[in-house]
């Protein structure tokens, strides 16, 4: 059972300097400057993109918020990165910017258009800055092709990985408070009803802002195309998701954020260009099960199959796939 942690609002306390600026919400006449300065509604000395000052000069988190503030993690670019937790996961609260696989290879920058066609064509790991732009890579992340976020050697920091399928189902059981609805069926475009709202950041979005009451800040990225066009940047954010069948060029795993409140699944070319949200369980380990301790009957079968898991508590998770995957 997934429980849904609703946390009041956290203040968090902060040694600022002074301020000489009359607007900032700890204003002091006999400052000098103002490097201190706070302002309601602005950015915490935190950095965190879910916190903001409020009416009482106070870091706080966004009202009915369902996660806490993790640690900053680094990856091997040296890029720095805040989290947020919500029950027993925690999320980059920010898109990946990272330049090199976790072992330190390079994930080479695909500028020119015809080379980024080409990079897919060659199924070769690739990473874009949209419209190649330095200051939209700075706020949105890069963009990363399907065989960058698939690459052995590991996109994510070490301990980190691209969320799968049920990660995702599971932060948006979290985060959907709006009606408590969740689209578990996969013939189901539509995953959740309510969740993007809790996902979206409260700036940027073109329509319908988010509450980000999950901390997790998602940004109107936008994507890459196979034609290495750039689009829907201020209007929707894709994301990657790890499973799906590797022989497919088409995988059902990228998360879209956009059209009203929806959050939903999307059919993606591996050629695309998306953004990446590292994540990682912070549940105790679970031991690989002896295959001796799980009875499937019968085997073969046409339309029902009984799978027994022999002493086993707690719970457990089945994935089904076909011949395709």
């Amino acid at each position: 059972i997934l429980v849904l942690l609703i946390l009041s609002i956290k203040a968090m306390g902060f040694a600022q300097g002074p301020c000489n600026d009359p607007l900032a919400c700890n204003y002091d006449s006999s400052a000098t400057s103002s490097d201190g300065c706070l302002y309601v509604g602005g950015d915490c000395p935190d950095g965190h993109p879910a916190t903001y000052i409020d009416e009482t000069c106070t870091c706080v988190l966004p009202e009915g918020a369902v996660f806490t503030t993790g640690q900053m993690v680094e990856d091997c670019s040296g890029n720095m990165y805040h989290t947020a937790i919500i029950d027993d996961q925690e999320w980059f609260a920010e898109n990946l910017r990272t330049a090199c696989f976790s072992n330190g290879d390079s994930i080479e920058e695909v500028i020119d258009s015809a080379a980024w066609i080409a990079y897919g064509i060659d199924s070769v790991a690739a990473r874009v800055k949209y419209n190649n732009s330095d200051s939209l890579a700075a706020h949105y992340g890069f963009l990363y092709n399907g065989y960058a976020m698939r690459d052995e050697r590991g996109i994510c920091p070490i301990g980190w990985h691209v969320p799968v399928t049920q990660e995702f189902r599971a932060l948006v059981a979290s985060s959907d408070t709006l009606d408590g609805f969740v689209a578990m069926v996969f013939g189901n475009d539509y995953e959740s009803t309510g969740a993007a709202a809790a996902l979206k950041a409260q700036e940027d979005w073109s329509d319908f802002p988010g509450n980000n009451i999950s901390g997790i800040s998602a940004l109107p990225s936008g994507k890459r195309k196979t034609n290495a066009q750039f689009a829907d940047a201020g209007l929707k954010s894709y994301w990657w998701c790890g499973d799906g069948n590797p022989d497919n060029l088409m995988t059902r795993g990228c998360r879209t954020v956009g059209y009203s409140d929806t959050l939903f699944r999307e059919d993606a070319n591996l050629k695309w260009g998306c953004a990446i949200r590292c994540m990682r369980s912070l549940a105790a380990d679970v031991s690989e099960i002896e295959i001796s301790r799980i009875s499937i009957y019968p085997n073969p079968s046409k339309d029902e199959v009984n799978i027994i898991c022999h002493g086993m508590q707690g719970r457990v998770w089945v994935d089904i796939l076909d011949m395709q995957g």
